[in-house]
């Protein structure tokens, strides 16, 4: 689906779509028009971010999260599996 679709189905600006890509949390394929597409998933992947954002996490702590929240056995091609720790550290230290 294109960026229209994607802001109309999750009630979020296309301007913070774009921002949300540049962070990483979410990817889109480009088609050769250079128009972005997105697939099915991300609908849920934008709620989650949206989600999160409100309760108050800033998209460095989401960044960290999104990989725990595929679950087991859910990684998609577009998410890397990666070990996810049970605390995240709010300092760039760790």
């Amino acid at each position: 689906m294109r960026i229209g679709e994607l802001s109309q189905r999750t009630g979020t600006p296309r301007r913070l779509l774009r921002y949300y890509e540049e962070q990483g949390l979410i990817v889109s394929d480009r088609c050769a028009n250079g128009y972005r597409a997105y697939d099915e998933p991300t609908v849920d992947r934008v709620l989650q971010i949206r989600g999160l954002l409100d309760a108050g996490l800033p998209t460095r702590i989401i960044r960290q999260i999104l990989p725990c929240l595929n679950g087991p056995g859910r990684s998609t091609s577009r998410t890397r599996p990666r070990r996810c720790s049970p605390r995240w550290s709010t300092s760039g230290t760790g």
